[in-house]
């Protein structure tokens, strides 16, 4: 999957700008803060990441002062991206992530896809701590997880034992263009100064600047923010860089579907659209298109060489996730294995992990015989956690033997597919029963 800028304005509601209003504000900044930018021509149009790709190298056609200028505002025009993009991530943590979105991040949890982004902002793994999403071994996925540290968190002095978290497995998060939270000290090509710094909150409670803890840890450093087409330069040069890069590469040729999520694969891209030829053109993949205008993104496409009968297409990223969860199967078989018991007398919970958080106690057909959509209760309200409230493996299989997928219907209205089924220790009776873990969930313990 490869997000755009058009995913983080659809899961932010539109709070998120397109790359060229950003610009706008961008540059509506620098004046504010008394900085002119009259020295430097300014971007004119829908142009401003070939402006900015032009402002971080240097130009044979400047002079050495000319350049100097250029260098001069991008660092300004950098410093100004990551705060009008931290002001609007904090803008959409006072709330919480939309229902499509928490299906989405579960979807790629459990499916542990390669998620490929080219934008700055941490809203990804921003809910995936959200959802609190736990893998087979039970443990919780964190945002280090989905990055596999890359960057590193800064080094803290040693204050005695720590004990850190234990990897979970989770999807993976590629961050091409940097992150407002990546800093670097600029020019460093072994890259090793490029460090992640989490000040950034959580949905509900968004983050306070520490920057003066940051100064301390990270002496130097500035916002690691690559410019699109800046192929020569440090930002590209850097083995981090390079790394994640080769790490996309082999992903995307690799993937037998690749979602464009609010990406256009923009022509004045020249390292991504030459990355996105290579890796398409000869390959049978799948490629779903995820954008409300479909032809200039499908056009793209075509041009890269991919055949108009490998292209799918969406307009709205909810129509998408309701796509991938209708290919989420669970049958009877998969359910009466994950059984221990051939009685299959295990009542039906949902929950993240161990602890159930819902009783399953009643199913009725979906639509159709191949869903069922299963009713809820907390797991407090049951009477008394009594077993006899539940529904039982037995009691879903004699009355759906057919079943392809299973739906769960949360007290709030809201649903979600069933993506695994497990063996847990249930407070129902002191019995063993049979955990549904669903793409999403709104969360009792939150």
């Amino acid at each position: 999957m490869v997000l755009g800028a058009g995913f983080s304005i659809a899961a932010s509601d539109g709070v998120f700008p397109a790359t060229d209003d950003l610009g706008v504000r961008v540059m509506r900044r620098i004046r504010e803060s008394g900085r002119s930018e009259d020295a430097v021509r300014p971007f004119r149009g829908r142009r401003f990441e070939s402006w900015l790709s032009r402002l971080a190298e240097q130009q044979p056609d400047l002079s050495e002062s000319e350049n100097l200028r250029n260098r001069e505002m991008f660092s300004l025009v950098t410093s100004a991206i990551r705060e009008v993009i931290r002001e609007c991530q904090d803008e959409v943590l006072k709330g919480q992530p939309s229902w499509w979105l928490q299906r989405l991040i579960g979807i790629l949890h459990f499916r542990q896809a390669n998620v490929v982004t080219f934008n700055y902002d941490v809203i990804p793994e921003l809910v995936l701590k959200y959802c609190r999403l736990y893998d087979d071994l039970e443990h919780e996925a964190q945002a280090e997880d989905a990055l596999k540290n890359m960057p590193l968190p800064p080094e803290t002095p040693n204050r005695g034992l720590v004990f850190g978290l234990p990897t979970a497995k989770t999807f993976r998060l590629i961050k091409l263009h940097g992150s407002i939270d990546n800093y670097w000290v600029p020019g460093d090509l072994t890259g090793t100064t490029i460090r992640r710094w989490n000040d950034n909150g959580r949905f509900g409670a968004p983050g306070v600047p520490r920057v003066v803890d940051r100064n301390q840890l990270l002496p130097g450093r500035e916002p690691f923010i690559v410019p699109p087409a800046a192929a020569k330069s440090s930002y590209y040069r850097n083995p981090l860089t390079r790394q994640l890069w080769k790490d996309a590469s082999d992903a995307i040729g690799s993937a037998a579907n690749v979602a464009l999520v609010g990406y256009s694969i923009p022509a004045t891209d020249l390292v991504s659209s030459g990355m996105f030829e290579e890796r398409l053109s000869n390959t049978g993949s799948i490629v779903t298109i995820v954008n409300p205008d479909i032809d200039g993104p499908k056009f793209a496409v075509q041009e890269l060489g991919v055949s108009e009968d490998r292209i799918v297409s969406y307009r709205s990223c909810e129509e998408y996730v309701n796509a991938l969860e209708s290919e989420i199967r669970l049958t009877p078989d998969d359910l009466a294995k994950a059984s221990t018991d051939e009685s299959l007398d295990h009542s039906l919970v949902v929950g993240r992990w161990t602890y159930p958080e819902y009783v399953v106690v009643d199913g009725v057909p979906n639509g159709n015989l191949s869903e069922v959509l299963l009713k809820l209760v907390p797991q407090n309200q049951s009477i008394e956690g009594n077993a006899r409230d539940c529904m039982t493996v037995a009691n879903l299989l004699s009355r759906f033997p057919n079943f392809e997928h299973l739906r769960v219907e949360f007290p709030d209205g809201k649903s979600a597919l069933v993506a695994t089924a497990g063996i847990c220790n249930s407070n129902a009776g002191d019995q063993r029963s049979i955990l549904l873990k669903t793409t999403a969930m709104p969360s009792l313990l939150r």
